[in-house]
């Protein structure tokens, strides 16, 4: 399937969800009808985020509080002394069956969700009346051209090599719009350094762990946990962020938690549970009615996703696109993650919880079990190592949390590198807009070749020249797709399909 986006060249100007201002947030924006992960991958290491179907990118030299992006290299992640508090609270709560006397900080997932959701809103309006002829498109129905002119292809190229020595492997049976769970094993393929007809040797805990799940299993459960039969670390090094989580599953439990992990688009049964949820969080947190938390509002924004699933043997077992992250508190579902599964990440796109267990931290705990996630991922396909957060804003207190997951690294806004926190902060706390990237402090990138786009009208696929040739465009409309062009990069020109209807 083609990856097919409607740009909406106009400067979005709205309400800033961090500072309040009532119109400094500035924003480009475009509906994505539907995306390839790999597309998607590269929107967002060019500093895009998607709501829904929509995706936006901040003008950062104009915008109020400017938003970097900021990734967590998940596999080198390092615990810090308040996480292990709130893992030790989660097993302790697990084991006796008691709430905490008092509650640690936790991330807040609320700062900024409101105007994200009305940006959702009207791009989704800007877009209605186009949506039902481009969705009707096939790709049978597109001209042949695309083969021809996206020299560079749609589908996911893997660029993922699997470790030696152990190999985690997934039961998956994953189908769109079903509802599947993802259990993940570990298990040790014959032939990588031990001789296949003999037992291997394993600890005691680590059999107890495998029994404990077995045990999980035959009770009917799926559950996402990482079960690594040989682990990085020794002692002396302290424990690692599956030893604290599997000691939440082992010995007498007053509570069982469950994790699983299911497509975006689920039944209508358990899509309908998710969202009772998200009501119960909405009101509490967001102190919005009950009115105000629709279900088509819900299905728009954390369901909808333009993600197309893929997978085959370079991927994951679970393979790639949008899913939720469900928390099963003794059988009640009690927080979901919602987040996307990319070729060199896992995406975070939202959290919400049952407000009753908000003693738990269960928004740090859901940003920990996410990077477990990672980890566990990436002994499948070893590109899947990074863990995005969204947007780092360092003007917004609430906002500073996603720092203390280390080591992390922003997005520099003009060159599109990476960099390590701690050297950005030092920038950004003279200037609040700041480049990283000091190899040519004073350069600024040059446009993209705007020939290098390629356009779908009238459904036809053609080159820019092409397009240019027969319609004729204004000024004005070039230096749309000039803009364009330049805000999403040279390879996604190539392999986008920029929807044209005019």
């Amino acid at each position: 399937m083609n990856s097919i986006v409607e740009f909406f060249p106009e400067d979005d100007r709205h309400r800033c969800g961090y500072c309040k201002s009532e119109d400094g947030s500035v924003t480009n924006g475009m509906w994505a009808h539907s995306l390839s992960v790999r597309n998607y991958q590269d929107l967002l290491d060019r500093g895009w985020r998607r709501s829904g179907k929509y995706c936006y990118k901040p003008i950062m030299r104009n915008t109020c509080c400017p938003l970097y992006t900021i990734k967590c290299d998940a596999v080198n992640f390092n615990l810090t002394k308040s996480q292990k508090k709130i893992l030790r609270r989660v097993t302790k709560f697990l084991r006796e069956g008691t709430a905490p006397t008092s509650e640690c900080g936790d991330r807040d997932s609320s700062s900024g969700y409101l105007s994200e959701r009305k940006m959702l809103k009207r791009a989704s309006g800007k877009c209605s009346s186009n949506v039902r002829g481009v969705n009707s498109y096939r790709d049978d129905t597109i001209s042949d051209l695309t083969s021809t002119v996206t020299t560079s292809g749609d589908a996911f190229t893997s660029r993922t090599h699997h470790s030696s020595g152990v190999v985690t492997e997934s039961k998956a049976e994953i189908s769109d719009k079903s509802e599947k769970t993802v259990t993940v094993d570990s298990k040790t393929r014959s032939g990588l350094g031990r001789d296949p007809s003999k037992p291997q040797c394993r600890k005691a805990k680590l059999v107890r762990q495998e029994k404990k799940m077995k045990k999980l299993e035959d009770q009917g459960d799926s559950v996402l946990s990482v079960l690594t039969s040989t682990t990085n670390s020794s002692d002396s090094q302290g424990k690692t962020l599956e030893d604290f989580i599997m000691e939440s599953a082992e010995g007498d439990l007053k509570n069982t938690l469950i994790l699983r992990l299911v497509p975006a688009e689920s039944t209508p049964d358990m899509l309908n549970k998710s969202w009772q949820l998200y009501v119960k969080y909405q009101m509490a947190v967001h102190k919005e009615k009950e009115d105000e938390c629709s279900f088509s509002s819900f299905k728009q924004f954390l369901v909808d996703s333009p993600l197309q699933s893929y997978r085959d043997g370079t991927t994951p077992s679970c393979g790639f696109g949008s899913f939720h992250h469900q928390y099963w508190l003794n059988g009640v579902l009690i927080a979901v993650g919602v987040i996307d599964i990319l070729p060199e990440c896992v995406s975070s796109v939202y959290f919400f919880y049952d407000p009753a267990y908000s003693y738990l931290s269960l928004g740090t705990y859901g940003a920990l079990r996410e990077i477990e996630l990672v980890r566990a991922l990436s002994k499948q396909c070893s590109a899947v190592s990074n863990y995005y957060m969204g947007y780092y804003i360092d003007t917004c207190p609430k906002m500073r949390y996603k720092g203390r997951f280390r080591p992390s690294y922003l997005l520099c806004p003009e060159e599109y590198t990476w960099h390590p926190l701690e050297e950005c902060l030092e920038k950004i706390k003279k200037e609040k807009y700041s480049r990283f990237n000091n190899l040519d402090p004073e350069g600024i990138p040059g446009n993209v070749n705007a020939e290098k786009v390629v356009i779908l009208w009238r459904r036809q696929v053609m080159e820019y020249k092409q397009y240019d040739h027969r319609t004729r465009p204004s000024l004005q409309e070039k230096n749309d797709i000039q803009k364009y062009a330049n805000l999403i990069g040279e390879d996604c020109c190539k392999r986008i399909l920029l929807y044209k209807h005019t």
